[in-house]
């Protein structure tokens, strides 16, 4: 996997976290999905604003340390695992929207 070709995972996976982000907020104040995340629960009990900051938080180290470590081949497994998951997780939101 070239360099190029991590940044664009990189981001796409930073994109797709934060749309995850977006879209579970709405969903959950409108009691239609609930966090299965309890990290990520714990932080929605403190409000909002914990929950983007350790979203967006954990994010970008996931990122960070799949970049430095983008040469062995656990970081690509990973960050394409990644990719996937939360590629699966939207197209859930999407067709239990329908």
């Amino acid at each position: 996997m070239s360099n190029k070709a991590v940044k664009i995972s990189l981001f796409l996976l930073f994109l797709l976290n934060m749309v995850d982000a977006a879209a579970t907020i709405p969903l959950i104040d409108a009691g239609l999905v609930e966090e299965w995340n309890p990290i990520m629960k714990k932080a929605l009990d403190y409000g909002v604003f914990h929950f983007l900051l350790l979203k967006f938080l954990a994010t970008a180290t996931a990122c960070i340390v799949f970049w430095h470590f983008r040469a062995l081949k656990l970081a690509k497994i990973g960050l394409i695992g990644g990719l996937i998951g939360y590629s699966l997780l939207l197209l859930h939101f999407c067709i239990g929207l329908l």
